[in-house]
Order: C-alpha cells, then sequence, then structure tokens
C-alpha cells in the first residue's frame, strides 16, 4: 500500500495541473486517484480526469474543527472469532481508459439512519464486500457501523467499518475536502503500523480496507471520494460501560474495591501494550471508550486510527485533533508553541496507560498535568493521585497503598521524566501486587531456586534450536552477551557481595525487592543524606518511601536518619517537606490521627532528620558511614549506594553541594564486617536527630 498510495500522489499532482480545466486542490485528485489505485486493476498511461464542478474560490489547509471527544464506538453484539486476514498489498498501480470517472454514488454523506442498512462497500480485493447493518457511534476522527463481511476467509462474520467523520453542514466543500485528504493519508499510516500487529494477543488492528464515493448535498451537490477502514469486531463493552455495569453502585462507577481485580486488569493492558511497542508501534489514543472487556474480564484494545511506527514522524492538525482533546492524551502532544507538527513517541502511551490506571483505581479521569501553564511536579501529581483515592475509594487505597505509586510513574508530565517503556511497570506492578510470590527457597539449599532458573533456560535453548531465526550470527551475540552480564554479577557471590548496575528503574525496583523480602520482626537501619531521596534517584515521595510503609505494615522495625545541610539546600528542603507529607498521608490512611503516635525513637516505625554542616556530611560520604543495614532472618546484610560527582572548577576543593550526584549503582554486602560499627554510627546520629514531623522550612 505504500507504494499505492506514492505513486497515486505522484499521479494525481501531474494530473492535476496537467489535465484538469479548472486550478482545483490537490486533494481532489489525490482522492479520485487512490479511487482509481485501488479498485481499478487495468493499465493506462496517461487515463483522462473528469472535470469536477468548479468550486467557489476557498484556501485549502484549514480544517474544521473535531466532533465532541468522548462520544466514541460503542460495541455491544457478539462476534465470531476466525482468525483476521492480513490484507495484501499490491505494488504496481495501473488504470483503465475505459474507466474514465468514478461510478456515481448512491450513498449519501452523511449517511441517514434509514439507510444504513443499504450500504454496500467494495474491499480493495475484489472478492470482498461488505453490507452495514447498523451505526455504532462516533469520535472525533470517523463514524462507525456494524457490518457483516461477504466473500474472503472471514465471510459471514461481523466487522466494525468506519468512515471520516466530517461536519458537511459547518464547513464549506473545500474544508471539508482538505480534511478529507489529511484523513485518506492517515490510512496508509495506519496500515503500515498496524500491519506488523497481526497475531498479537488483545489487540484489534485494522484488516482492511477501501475506497467509496460519497454525495454531499448541502447549498449544492458534490462527490467525496473517502477510504474506509475494517476492523474485526471485538465483543463485550467499552471499559467504562462495563466498569460501571460490573463495579458501579447507585449508578456511578467509584473504582475497582478488590485490588486482586486491579492489578489483574492493569496487567493485562501494561502487557498487551508492551507487545505492541515490541513491534515498534504506538498506538496514540489509549484511554476507556478504545479497550474493550468481554464478560470474563478480559482486555481487547481497539481503535488504531492513530497508531504510527516509531520511525516515522506524526503529522497532526493542532486545531483539529487537541481543539477538544481528552484528558488521557499526554501533555507532550498538546500545541503549545503554534507548531502543527508534533512528534511523540512511547512515552505517551505510558501516560495514557496511567489515565487508564487512574480511571480504574478512582471511576475519574488522571488529574491535570498543568498549573498555571506549567506542568507539575511528579510529587504533586502523586499528591493528587491519593486525594482522589481518599475522596472516591480509600478502600482501594488502604488494601494496596502502592497504587498511587504505579499510576503516577505513568502519569509523570515531563516527557523526560517517564518511563519511555512498559516493562518496568510491569515489573513494579508485580512488586506492590498483593499475590506477589514467595520464592521461599528449601531450608539447607537456599541457591534451590536460582539453580532451577538456571536449569530451565537450558531447556528454553533447546527448544530454541529448531528455530533458524535464534540461530541467526547477531541473536547469539546479544544473548551471549546477556550472559555475560548474569555471569558478572554471580562472580562477586562467593565474595559475599552482588552489585546492582543499570539505570534508575533498575536500582528502585532492585531496592524494592530487598525490602520486600522483610517479614515481621526483620528490621532496617540506615543513615543516608538527603541526596539519596533526591528527584533523579529514589525520589522524595516514591516508590521507596511507600514501600518502607508496607514493611512496617508487615511488623518490620524501620529506624531512617537523613541527614540534612544545617542551612538547608532546595533539595534537602524538598526530601524533608515530602517525607513529612508521606507520614501525614499514611496516617490517614490507617485512620491514625496524631503522628507522634506512630513514629518515635522508642517505637518500630521512625523517620529523622539531623542538621549538620555540609562539610561533616561530604566527610561521613567518604567514609562510607552513609548505609542501609538490612536484618532478615537474623543476618544483616549492608546497602551501599555508589554515586558519581560532578565536574568542579576548582578539583581542590571538597563536593559541598549534595544535588550534583547521582547514583550509578548499588553495592549489597552480606555479613559485612563493619556491621557493628555501623550498628553504632546509626544510634549516634539516631540520637542527635528530630522526627520528620517536626520539620518546619
Amino acid at each position: 500500500m505504500e507504494n499505492l498510495l506514492g505513486n497515486a500522489i505522484i499521479a494525481g499532482g501531474v494530473s492535476c495541473q496537467k489535465d484538469l480545466p479548472d486550478p482545483l486542490s490537490n486533494e481532489i485528485a489525490l482522492g479520485y486517484f487512490l479511487f482509481k489505485a485501488v479498485t481499478l486493476p487495468y493499465r493506462s498511461e496517461n487515463p483522462p480526469v473528469p472535470s469536477p464542478k468548479k468550486k467557489k474560490n476557498g484556501h485549502p489547509g484549514s480544517s474544521p474543527k473535531k466532533a465532541k471527544a468522548g462520544k466514541t464506538t460503542n460495541q455491544s453484539e457478539p462476534s465470531s472469532h476466525e482468525k483476521t486476514k492480513e490484507p495484501a498489498t499490491n505494488n504496481h498501480v495501473s488504470f483503465s481508459a475505459e474507466h474514465t470517472k468514478p461510478p456515481r454514488s448512491t450513498f449519501f454523506y452523511p449517511p441517514e439512519e434509514s439507510a444504513i442498512s443499504s450500504i454496500v462497500l467494495a474491499s480493495h480485493d475484489a472478492e470482498i464486500s461488505y453490507r452495514s447493518l447498523r451505526g455504532l457511534g462516533k469520535g472525533g476522527k470517523s463514524l462507525a457501523y456494524l457490518a457483516v463481511q461477504h466473500g474472503g476467509e472471514r465471510n459471514g462474520s461481523q466487522v466494525v467499518i468506519k468512515i471520516p467523520n466530517l461536519d458537511t453542514k459547518k464547513f464549506a466543500e473545500h474544508e471539508i475536502r482538505s480534511r478529507a485528504t489529511a484523513l485518506n493519508a492517515s490510512v496508509n499510516v495506519e496500515y503500515e503500523a498496524s500491519r506488523d500487529l497481526h497475531g498479537i494477543h488483545g489487540i484489534a488492528p485494522i484488516i482492511d480496507y477501501g475506497v467509496a464515493s460519497w454525495t454531499v448535498k448541502e447549498k449544492y451537490e458534490y462527490t467525496l471520494l473517502l477510504f474506509f477502514t475494517v476492523y474485526p469486531f471485538v465483543s463485550g463493552k467499552n471499559l467504562d460501560t462495563w466498569c460501571l455495569e460490573n463495579h458501579g453502585t447507585g449508578g456511578k462507577f467509584s473504582g475497582l474495591k478488590d485490588p486482586r481485580d486491579w492489578f489483574r486488569l492493569a496487567a493485562q493492558l501494561l502487557t498487551i501494550m508492551r507487545n505492541v511497542h515490541n513491534q515498534r508501534v504506538i498506538h496514540g489514543d489509549i484511554w476507556p471508550p478504545n479497550i474493550r472487556v468481554d464478560g470474563p474480564g478480559n482486555i481487547t484494545i481497539i481503535d488504531f486510527g492513530e497508531c504510527w511506527k516509531f520511525d516515522t514522524t506524526q503529522d497532526h492538525d493542532s486545531d483539529f485533533l487537541y481543539a477538544k482533546r481528552h484528558p488521557y492524551l499526554a501533555p507532550e502532544r498538546l500545541r503549545t508553541d503554534g507548531n502543527h507538527r508534533q512528534k511523540w513517541y512511547t512515552p505517551a502511551d505510558v501516560y495514557s496507560i496511567g489515565g487508564v490506571l487512574h480511571y480504574l483505581a478512582t471511576g475519574q479521569p488522571p488529574p491535570s498535568p498543568v498549573s498555571d501553564g506549567k506542568n507539575k511536579k511528579n510529587r504533586e501529581i502523586k499528591k493528587e493521585i491519593i486525594l482522589a483515592l481518599h475522596r472516591h475509594n480509600s478502600k482501594l487505597y488502604a488494601a494496596s497503598p502502592g497504587i498511587p505509586d504505579i499510576i503516577s510513574i505513568c502519569l509523570h508530565p515531563e516527557q523526560a521524566d517517564r518511563v519511555s517503556h512498559v516493562s518496568p511497570i510491569l515489573d513494579t506492578l508485580t512488586l506492590f501486587s498483593p499475590e506477589s510470590h514467595d520464592l521461599g527457597e528449601e531450608p539447607g539449599n537456599p541457591l534451590s531456586v536460582i539453580e532451577e532458573e538456571i536449569s530451565s533456560l537450558g531447556k528454553i535453548v533447546a527448544d530454541l534450536k529448531t528455530s533458524p531465526v535464534v540461530g541467526h550470527p547477531i541473536f547469539r551475540r546479544l544473548i551471549l552477551h546477556r550472559l555475560q552480564q548474569l555471569r558478572d554479577e554471580l562472580s562477586p557471590l562467593p565474595t559475599n557481595l552482588f552489585i546492582l548496575e543499570g539505570d534508575r528503574e533498575t536500582h528502585i525496583n532492585g531496592m524494592l525487592t530487598c525490602f520486600d523480602t522483610l517479614k515481621a520482626d526483620d528490621r532496617i537501619l540506615a543513615v543516608t543524606s538527603s541526596q539519596f531521596w533526591k528527584p533523579g534517584n529514589f525520589g522524595p515521595y516514591g516508590r521507596l518511601l511507600t514501600k518502607l510503609f508496607m514493611a512496617a505494615d508487615k511488623g518490620v522495625s524501620v529506624s531512617w536518619i537523613i541527614l540534612a545541610n544545617d542551612n538547608p539546600s532546595d533539595i534537602d528542603r524538598e526530601v524533608l517537606t515530602y517525607h513529612d507529607i508521606a507520614i501525614k498521608d499514611y496516617c490517614k490512611l490507617r485512620r491514625i490521627r496524631n503522628p507522634n503516635e506512630l513514629i518515635g525513637k522508642s517505637k518500630k516505625f521512625y523517620i529523622g532528620y539531623c542538621s549538620l554542616p555540609a562539610d561533616e556530611i561530604v566527610r561521613i560520604r567518604k567514609a562510607r558511614n552513609a548505609f542501609i543495614l538490612l536484618r532478615e532472618a537474623g543476618l544483616w546484610l549492608m546497602v551501599a549506594p555508589d554515586y558519581r560527582i560532578g565536574d568542579y572548577k576548582d578539583k581542590d576543593k571538597d563536593m559541598l553541594l549534595p544535588f550534583e550526584t547521582t547514583m550509578t549503582s548499588i553495592r549489597i554486602w552480606a555479613y559485612a564486617r563493619r556491621t557493628d560499627t555501623l550498628i553504632e554510627t546509626h544510634a549516634k546520629y539516631l540520637d542527635l536527630s528530630q522526627p520528620i514531623t517536626t520539620w518546619k522550612q
């Protein structure tokens, strides 16, 4: 189809200049030749073109406004489940001299309700046609109809047909033609992206396309040639309707009450989108109306009309797409600088996924990412998520306090701060899931589970020997490289050392795993500087702090001292302030009116701060006296982060600014020789510290 469209556009451009008696806009020629290219498999070197009626002078390029967002396809009929047929592509375009005019349409645009059942549309495949049954709804870009297929492998099956949604009453002919041209061209983008998605479980991409001629009757009559697209019909209901009918109360849905339901749907959505992204495809419009759920609660993602491939640039008509946007779109897709060309990637899908997860938790759309014309901070977004859970679904929040963290890492307003792929979110989901399994090694053989997992790799390799693709030399080198990384991680284990290397998500999920392993009567003793908690490391209001509270819920004793500059820096103020907010949130969640009932030096839970001169904090860090000690089953483990120090003009002076360091790796020592000394160091700073709840800016 890529060649087909390219040749048609070229042919349209030549003919538009050479043969048309009037200086008609290119979209007429483009539409006509697209129609010829996909419907007439004959040959002609220079086909004549009919002369359409003269149109009034106008300036193509302005676009009609988008129809009201929120009214989208509402499929509700059962469907058959035959295999989808991937559309074939034509590599050669030819025309017939005997076909000089497109057939006059017997269908009026927009289709009247009484005439829908009489509409029959011809596929680009001459053996297939579609008879419309009834309307399903409309969105900003398309009108959707339930239809039945005649011919082909899916003969007799129900499908969904979409045609462009054009407001012919409100806009002039030249504006309608301009918009129709843009929508026709977007079909190629969608088709090329969707062709790689066939066979992926949980999606319904485009399976066919065609061109139809429509007669518009307003002040005068004119003809439009429009692409239509065909999708498999997906049984069930849209996510918002399904949630209301199955989990609503009194005609309202305020979020899923059982955390197992929330985690199950979240895992499905994230897994499907990981598989889509693995094919280098971005969906571009994930929100509840584009997610179908069947009776048992299985998710299918529909409407790939905004999808595109990573290696293409997406052109958007900002006025049309963004004028009435829905709140699940990522903020980078907003038109803010007058530039109509918007380029966005997988983080935009991640943001939309976070919006859907917020809806599943609260029944509400995600919070606005913008305040006073500027993007909000990540901590502000998390705070709003927590407030929404308190207001609408405190039961879910009480049962699983990690849900706001999972949502908030998707909803970071700045694209650079947001994770760019789904796998780390799935890892975090597993660590906070109420059904996360315990590894449970056999007594006397603590490496049995590791041994079983490594042996299972051998079975996988044996199965892959029959695959010619995996035998490719590049694949072999990549696999060997990953195995070398595993070997490098295992080699220090005889010295009781494990080094956690990688990006920020690797560090966070590694620490979450450490905390998640602890049980009742285990202990956490820590002395860290505020830069440990700074944005870019573990964050002052993030998942690690939530996991500390969840460990305390399990009966783990927690005592954490934060070393802060006695002349507080911006990082000190931000870290201490948000730790105070987090403790108050936790107290509210657990219905503790006075935080002093929870936090205290003599209690099982304590977070305090110790004000020291900046140069003393630097000396503590250089002496490796900033640490985390974990006692699990009576055995102590020491966690020591490594940092990258910024460049300085004066190399002889100590680094005094804690916000100029970034974590690079985490060293985890078992049976550390300095354990007793570090316990004494913790006791020293514990005596000097004050509860975090006493911090005043």
